[in-house]
């Protein structure tokens, strides 16, 4: 900066003097001298001046360079001659952050050449004007220089970021790519075949094909990743949640090619994915863990005597992987073995490894994990705490935070636990300790640690206010943590609903196809909606089967949960069966409500929610061939409904045609209809009018303002069509390739669940 500034010779005199006195006191004599009127007419010598500042967070706007992506604007370290500037790790209480600020963002540095990138229109003394009040300029003597080495090296240096390579898919993908796009960091997508036009792809400033559609052969192909990576210019990857988020082979690979990897480190990722190993370390750290064994004696006769020892019930588990495979509850002494080979088996096919471990098997165990973030000073905090016991599978479907019905004191007990187990394995960046609360005995144990973003991580963007990707890339740039722990802050309450492509009444098979039709919630401050897709997109039958995440918040749980209500009702969806009809059916039930839940939930309330009026709608169902007199009846007797249905359903429905278009053009009518009978609702209940019955009554749209929309979300597919006198459920004739590829689609449906990753 002072070598460039020192190259101007049309600065001003007036604007030399007040440079000078900007500069009194911090310059040493010879930097004075060499600031003369004189000396700027002459040729400048080398300095040797330390030039330290401390830069914001924030990087500036970087032009758009479609072949070359090395440009940056963020905090750097370069050294150009003997004039050096070193980036130092943001102050929480420095305010030269916003003076840096103030200068303007072609006077900064680029790591493109190494060099200050000199503006054209801006004067030398102008600039070092508005940068005196930001850079602290010291004359560097031999022993001063030798100190502040000893400083960069105690101090991890910051990591250059200007451009980061998504390597996912899907919601968290464009979830991910929004926050970079507010930091003004180029964000970078890959794709398989299947993905090619994909939300995430669209949403990216650059795209690279990766591979075929299988995962295996892109999104799991972390050489390529990395070769993507160096080709774009990429200085970090961002794994997202599933895929290579946590594999330490991957992250380790990173290290090796000087790409940063924005999660922790490979020993942590290690450390945790083996859970036995994970046990038997939170144990020496003073974290509690549910009884059992953890060991590495896999023999029958052994583990059969350890079950015995714990007592039964017990739980049989895989020591890799999650989502519930290689996972089998045993009761009785008697079916001990054929459990243990049948979890062994299965945990062997899912995660190449058949080695399982022992717990004392919980009988109303709650879901409860807490969000922690470290940085690379050896900063560790907790953002409180979610309940994610709401769960078919053992997957989650509905998440909320903070948790209901914890004390304060259990809440600083479990959070303090989960902030030991980070530091026990010296964990950076984001990360979720899951636990297992007894509610019997009010007891918790630690389960496992996600060493990854966690899906649900919006339930408490929206109580804590803190974007968590910021953090996460805040962190992989090497700067301390952005709050310390008494800074964090909880207030209100949230919830979050996944929404799935799935067979509810078929056990929640997932389901395959084109979004014909896609309405969501509005989004606001207080509504969410973290999707992947839109209308037209297909849900592949490649990849995890997640429409949406559907994020409400309010000042209290019970407001809280009536906009979730209100917004799960809002949701339209029409070609693929969804979960829509069940999650309703959850956040009105009584239980729920009274915060009365635990992991078996929907197992144990399924026939009363499969029975509700809302899911009894969503299971039920037309044939196509009804579908096309219902769009006809719709159309004509829609009364509201037809001025606003009838548009939307002919500009649906006519590019499919046939009976597949009549059914999709009966759906938007209907729900037209239903829109149109709302606003009647409100015009019929407001005071200004007299009393008048709805005109179609509802238990939940007259106590809750609730509607459901009982033609969407039904558990059939339009595509491909059925016969003619078909069951909407898809019960009709389908003959042999039909029952092929129908078992087919559960293989691959868990196979895809395995590469999307959950959580």
């Amino acid at each position: 900066m002072i070598r460039w500034a020192l190259h101007a010779r049309a600065a001003s005199r007036r604007s030399r003097r007040t440079l000078a006195k900007g500069l009194r006191g911090v310059a040493s004599p010879r930097v004075a001298r060499l600031l003369s009127p004189q000396r700027l007419s002459e040729t400048p010598p080398t300095l040797p001046v330390a030039t330290q500042f401390r830069a914001p967070y924030q990087s500036p706007p970087v032009p758009a360079a479609p072949a070359a992506f090395a440009v940056s604007s963020a905090p750097f370290s370069v050294r150009a001659g003997s004039v050096s500037a070193v980036a130092a790790p943001r102050s929480r209480s420095s305010p030269s952050a916003s003076a840096f600020s103030a200068i303007p963002a072609s006077a900064r540095f680029s790591t493109v050449n190494r060099a200050p990138s000199a503006p054209s229109s801006l004067p030398a003394a102008s600039y070092l004007a508005a940068a005196s009040s930001a850079i602290s300029l010291s004359v560097s003597t031999a022993s001063a220089n030798s100190a502040a080495s000893a400083a960069s090296a105690a101090t991890p240096a910051l990591v250059p970021i200007s451009t980061v390579l998504v390597a996912n898919r899907g919601e968290i993908a464009c979830r991910v790519m929004r926050t970079l796009k507010r930091l003004a960091i180029r964000s970078v997508a890959v794709y398989s075949d299947a993905d090619r036009d994909a939300l995430h792809v669209r949403s990216a400033d650059v795209a690279f094909r990766v591979g075929p559609a299988a995962a295996r052969e892109s999104y799991l192909r972390g050489d390529a990743i990395l070769d993507i990576a160096e080709r774009c210019g990429a200085q970090a990857i961002h794994p997202g949640y599933g895929f290579l988020s946590e594999n330490a082979a991957f992250a380790a690979a990173c290290q090796q090619r000087g790409v940063e990897f924005i999660g922790p480190p490979p020993s942590a990722i290690q450390a945790m994915g083996d859970k036995s190993a994970a046990k038997e370390l939170m144990t020496s750290a003073g974290v509690p863990v549910v009884p059992g064994y953890h060991g590495e004696d896999q023999s029958e006769g052994f583990l059969e005597e350890e079950a015995r020892r714990i007592g039964y019930p017990i739980l049989i588990k895989a020591t890799q992987g999650g989502g519930g495979k290689g996972m089998r509850i045993v009761r009785r002494p008697q079916d001990f073995l054929a459990s243990l080979a049948g979890a062994a088996r299965e945990a062997a096919a899912a995660f190449g490894n058949g080695r399982v471990l022992l717990e004392r098997y919980i009988q109303r165990p709650r879901h409860i994990e807490v969000q922690v973030f470290a940085d690379k000073h050896g900063n560790a905090v907790h953002l409180f705490e979610r309940d994610c016991s709401v769960q078919r599978r053992h997957q989650k479907i509905i998440e909320e935070a903070p948790a209901p019905g914890i004390s304060p004191e259990f809440r600083r007990q479990i959070c303090a636990a989960a902030v030991d187990a980070a530091k026990a394995v010296g964990y950076v960046g984001a990360g979720t300790v899951e636990f297992i609360l007894d509610c019997d005995s009010n007891e918790f144990f630690f389960m496992e640690m996600n060493t990854r973003l966690q899906v649900e991580h919006p339930v408490t963007e929206m109580v804590t206010g803190q974007d968590l990707v910021e953090w996460q890339v805040r962190v992989a740039r090497g700067e301390p943590l952005p709050l310390n722990q008494e800074d964090v802050r909880l207030t209100g309450h949230a919830f979050e609903a996944r929404v799935y492509a799935e067979n509810v009444p078929r056990g929640f098979l997932p389901a395959a196809g084109p979004l014909l039709y896609l309405r969501t919630p509005e989004p606001s401050a207080c509504v969410r909606v973290e999707t992947g897709v839109q209308e037209g997109d297909d849900v592949s039958t490649f990849y995890d089967p997640m429409i949406a995440k559907l994020v409400v918040s309010a000042p209290n749980r019970s407001e809280a949960l009536q906009r979730l209500r209100q917004s799960l009702g809002q949701y339209e969806v029409a070609g693929v069966p969804t979960n829509l009809a069940l999650l309703q059916a959850v956040a009105c039930h009584a239980g729920f409500e009274h915060a009365d839940v635990d992991t078996h939930f929907v197992q144990r309330h399924y026939d009363e929610l499969m029975t509700s009026p809302l899911a009894s709608a969503g299971r039920g169902g037309v044939g196509l061939a009804g579908g096309a007199a219902a769009a006809a009846a719709a159309a004509e007797t829609g009364g509201g409904g037809r001025m606003a249905g009838g548009e939307e359903a002919r500009s649906v429905a006519a590019p499919l045609g046939g009976v597949e278009g009549a059914a999709v053009a009966a759906m938007v009518c209907q729900c037209a209809v239903e829109r149109w009978g709302e606003q009647m609702d409100c015009l019929l209940s407001s005071p200004s009018s007299p009393p008048s019955p709805s005109p179609s009554p509802s238990p939940w749209s007259s106590a809750s303002g609730f509607r459901p929309n009982y033609l969407y979300s039904r558990p059939f597919a339009l595509s491909p069509c059925l016969g003619e006198g078909s069951g909407a459920d898809g019960e009709g004739e389908e003959g042999e390739e039909g029952k092929g590829r129908r078992k087919g689609g559960k293989r691959r449906g868990e196979e895809r669940e395995e590469a999307g990753g959950r959580g």
